[in-house]
């Protein structure tokens, strides 16, 4: 279904309605509109580029283990 509804939206050249844009450091900020329901479309954070950086491999660890 999620397949179908990706393809429809690529079909109809479908964008999305950016109401705002704020800076993550305004995260905060960026969730009133949305709380108090006066946005019209959507409310994006902008990410900075260091947080798009490749996550290190992570070891193996549990604390599970006797």
């Amino acid at each position: 279904m999620f397949e179908n509804m990706n393809r429809a939206i690529e079909v109809a050249e479908l964008k999305p309605v950016v109401d705002r844009v704020f800076a993550f450091d305004e995260a905060r900020v960026a969730n009133q509109p949305l709380a108090s329901g006066r946005h019209f479309g959507k409310v994006v954070i902008r990410v900075p580029e260091l947080a798009q950086a490749p996550v290190p491999e992570r070891q193996e660890t549990s604390h599970l283990r006797g």
